[in-house]
Formats: structure tokens, sequence, C-alpha cells
């Protein structure tokens, strides 16, 4: 199989390619037929990881970022359950909970990009300076599928981002902080979010 044998394949380019084979032969496919074939395996993630030991909502974290490559779906799975393990896991979920319910009232085409110039709390410049430092370190390790190693990065942020929590207003009535604030979320919430939706996590 795709797991077993590690072979990095992607379904949507699996059942493209086979469609085009059958309609070169006068084979009639219906429209939508590859994303329904992509969807009814992706479907099966759940009970397949279920019965390997996984929670539902590890399954869930992943699945919600709707990856279509078997393996790497495999290698995020197993990044997450053992960010799952470690000691900042609740906190970094609930946080991207919070981040994802703030950025379901902000229409996404309107959140631009953090200036470095707008962060005025103690906390939020912390943060910032981090989250930059940690940009460059764990997008490289995304790009090559290690996902493990870039969680175990991540992880470092909860105390920055609890911190974050408790002494900055998000929602301040300055609309150029408030814009800032929201930007610097979303790009914290984009690298998470490059790995698997951690908001799914339940607390245990």
């Amino acid at each position: 199989t795709f797991i077993e044998g590690e072979l990095d394949l992607d379904l949507n380019v699996i059942f493209e390619q086979a469609i085009k084979n059958l309609q070169n032969d006068g084979v009639v496919i219906p429209d939508g037929a590859g994303e329904r074939a992509v969807a009814f395996i992706t479907d099966r993630y759940a009970a397949y990881y279920a019965a390997s030991g996984f929670s539902s909502d590890e399954v869930a974290a992943v699945g919600a970022i709707r990856p279509t490559r078997p393996y790497d779906v495999d290698k995020r799975l197993h990044a997450v359950a053992a960010f799952r393990s470690m000691p900042a896991s609740a906190s970094l979920a609930a946080a991207n909970k919070r981040i994802n319910n703030i950025l379901k009232k902000v229409d996404s085409e309107s959140i631009g990009q953090m200036d470095f110039d707008l962060l005025k709390e103690p906390a939020e410049l912390e943060l910032g300076q981090i989250l930059m430092r940690y940009s460059s370190q764990v997008s490289p390790l995304i790009r090559r599928g290690d996902y493990a190693s870039a969680l175990e990065i991540l992880s470092r942020l909860r105390e920055p981002v609890d911190q974050f929590f408790d002494g900055v207003m998000v929602m301040d009535t300055d609309l150029a902080l408030r814009a800032n604030r929201i930007a610097l979320l979303n790009q914290l919430s984009g690298l998470f979010m490059g790995i698997a939706d951690i908001s799914k996590l339940q607390p245990r």
C-alpha cells in the first residue's frame, strides 16, 4: 500500500490520470467521479487509524486540512499523536480554537501582513518576534514532511501565546491595532494548519 511502501503519491493525481486513460479508451466518466473517489478513500482514514489505536480527534485534526497523499497523512497523524503527549498540547489546542473563533468573524480576504511597527504591548511584541524566528525554522520542516520536528518547535509557543491572550486585547477599539493583532494570530494559525488543525484535539 501507499503507507507501508512509503509511496508519497497524491490520490488526486492518480485518479485524474486514471480517468484520462479511461476516457481515451472511450469510457464515459461522470463529472466529479475523481473527487468522489478521493473522498471515499479519505473518509476511510477514521476507521483505518482507529483500528491502529489513534483517537478520533487526532484523525479529525489531520483530516480537517484535507490532505490527499496517504503516506503524508500517516506522517502527519503520527506527529499529531506525539504532539498530543506533550505538556503544551492542551493549552495550544485551546488557544488555536480561540484563534479560529476570532478568525471566523473576520473576512479572510481583509487580513493583511503583520506590521512589526504596530506591535505595541510587550506580550504581542514577544510573540511576534518568536513567531518570525520559529516560522523560519518550521516552514522548511513542513516542506520536507518532518511534521514531528515542526510540532516540537511549535510546542514551545505555549507560554508566549498564553501571555498574549492574558495581556493583549485582540479586538481593540483602534482598528489598526486590531487588524495587526488579527494578522499576527492568522500567521500563528497558519503555521499549525500547515500540519493539522490542532484545535480539534479535545481535552483529556
